[in-house]
């Protein structure tokens, strides 16, 4: 059980890695500012998924499952629980890098909510509510 909770952690950390490697370095600034400029709609896609890092965790998490096999155990046997199973290894590696990548923003930055968002949060829901 611990050697599959440190491969979660390894994977996650790598998720993290590879969002912040794509979606923000200056490496990788060239091949984003031209994909922005095209319009094949796969190329479109990708430019997309490349300058959304929320997104492109989600599909750098089941690249690093698939890579690292990593699954999780789940009832049952066959081709569709393995999918489903990478499936949901992929976003679980997805949303732990994400807490990663906040705690890391929140320690190295001193990131931390504005004042607003609870007013602002409040606001949408007095809308949701008279619609």
């Amino acid at each position: 059980m611990l050697e599959f909770l440190l491969i979660i952690l390894i994977g996650s950390l790598l998720v993290e890695s590879i969002v912040e490697i794509i979606s923000k370095s200056g490496v990788f600034l060239p091949f984003r500012e031209w994909l922005a400029n095209k319009k094949n709609p796969f190329l479109v896609f990708i430019s997309d998924m490349m300058n959304c890092p929320f997104c492109l965790s989600v599909w750098a998490g089941w690249f690093v499952a698939i890579v690292l096999n990593i699954t999780i155990p789940l009832i049952g046997q066959g081709v569709v629980w393995g999918v489903v199973s990478y499936f949901l290894s992929g976003l679980l590696l997805h949303k732990i890098a994400n807490v990663i990548h906040d705690i890391h923003d929140r320690i190295v930055y001193s990131y931390d909510k504005p004042d607003n968002v609870s007013e602002d949060q409040e606001n949408k829901q007095e809308k949701i509510t008279k619609l």
